[in-house]
């Protein structure tokens, strides 16, 4: 069965292979943030939900872009740096599952600091990867730091390994969409480096293509990717750095997503944060 979904896997692949200039970043647009803000702002009665759900999980926007992080240490947030690149400020809601309640756990921080990857690309998203630094340490209930691979899992590929993204994605690509209340998290499986070079022509050492029934949508830049490891702690692989073309189908697409692979990160990691 493993065999034949993996045959399935590239042949979709590469009956849709596509290149840089077709890929899209996926970020919301303005009308989205102006949502979002207004969430905040006004809370409505829905169904509550209990602090710590992902204590790690943090949203993020600067008034132009409204992407997903996480908390690596009580004052850096890990995130994509297309959601840093061109931003001076940003707004860090942390502690909050449902975006329309004003939950007793959330913070709010406005940091005005990110360091973005020397080598990041715009173009191709090649070194998408951001630490925000908070101006203080924040912690709470519902509030922790995710944690990230150990020396032994740097030359892990995790092919094959059920992952997890989460985020408060837009309903669609659409203009008229809106932003998901409540936060979510889904199932993916991290495929082989092979099939994601035949998605996508990118260095797939510093990449890592997960599919799902469902996969990140626009809004879930720079969200993170985890496993659950041996010990039941989830350990965070990736940071969700683009999808398919809108022409391919976008958010509903047979192409896998890519991630910034930490692993080939973790010494840049370590000296900006």
């Amino acid at each position: 069965m493993k065999t034949v979904i993996a045959l399935t896997l590239i042949l979709v692949v590469v009956a849709q292979a596509t290149y840089w200039n077709q890929i899209r970043p996926i970020q919301p647009y303005r009308d989205a943030i102006r949502k979002f803000q207004a969430y905040l702002m006004n809370g409505r009665e829905v169904a509550p939900s209990g602090p710590g759900l992902l204590p790690y999980q943090v949203l993020i926007s600067n008034r132009r872009k409204f992407c997903v992080g996480s908390l690596i240490k009580e004052d850096k947030v890990l995130t994509a740096a297309q959601c840093c690149y061109g931003g001076r400020f940003f707004r860090i809601v942390l502690g909050g599952n449902n975006l329309h309640i004003d939950e007793p756990s959330r913070q709010i921080v406005w940091p005005t600091k990110a360091t973005i990857h020397e080598s990041y690309n715009p173009s191709t998203f090649e070194n998408d990867i951001c630490i925000i630094h908070l101006d203080f340490p924040v912690s709470g209930q519902g509030i922790a730091p995710v944690r990230l691979p150990s020396c032994c899992l740097l030359s892990e590929t995790f092919a094959g390994r059920t992952a997890t993204i989460s985020g408060w994605e837009l309903t669609s690509d659409g203009e008229s969409s809106t932003i998901t209340a409540q936060l979510v998290r889904r199932n993916v499986t991290v495929l082989e480096n092979g099939v994601c070079r035949l998605a996508y022509p990118i260095d797939s050492s510093k990449t890592i293509c997960a599919k799902g029934i469902s996969g990140i949508c626009n809004g879930d830049a720079g969200g993170p990717l985890t496993i659950t490891e041996c010990d039941g702690v989830e350990t965070q692989i990736g940071i969700a750095s683009f999808g398919p073309p809108l022409v391919h189908g976008g958010c509903r697409s047979n192409y896998p997503d890519g991630y910034t692979r930490i692993t080939e990160y973790i010494d840049w990691i370590k000296k900006m944060a």
